[in-house]
């Protein structure tokens, strides 16, 4: 029963939550968010060793990509999110150590961001077409005028 929702966000009655007492992180920590589309096909041997040594940028789209392999055809929604702690420093000396890196506009992590990639292409697509449009109906209209006044 392992894909039976028990608690869910909008339930008439209040979620059961699972708590264990506050764990007091220490810098470099990290902790991983996912579903069992991950961790469902993936061991916590497999999981743990990726999450180790190497930045989370490279680890967590090699982590989605070895759950859809293992999941093959019928793999389940693969969701993940991963956090390093930092500590509670001065944000002023932190600040150096902050990556927002992007990912190259031709690869994606995420089939959801793989789909955000073609919808964003079919406008390019539709926008130039658009614009084609525009550019005849300016045409014949200069052409139509031009005939009146000839």
């Amino acid at each position: 029963n392992r894909n039976v929702l028990f608690t869910c966000l909008g339930s008439p009655g209040r979620p059961m939550i699972d708590t264990q007492g506050p764990i007091e992180l220490q810098i470099r920590d990290r902790i991983l968010l996912c579903s069992d589309g991950l961790w469902g096909v993936l061991s916590d041997e497999v999981i743990t060793q990726q999450l180790t040594g190497r930045p989370l940028p490279d680890t967590v789209p090699d982590l989605v990509e070895a759950a859809l392999r293992a999941g093959g055809a019928k793999s389940d929604n693969v969701t993940v999110l991963a956090l390093e702690w930092e500590g509670e420093d001065d944000p002023v000396e932190t600040q150096e150590h902050l990556s927002t890196r992007t990912l190259h506009e031709s690869a994606f992590a995420t089939t959801i961001q793989q789909q955000m990639l073609e919808q964003q292409e079919e406008r390019r697509e539709a926008l130039d077409e658009a614009e084609i449009e525009r550019a005849v109906e300016e045409i014949n209209e200069t052409i139509r005028r031009a005939q009146r006044k000839g």
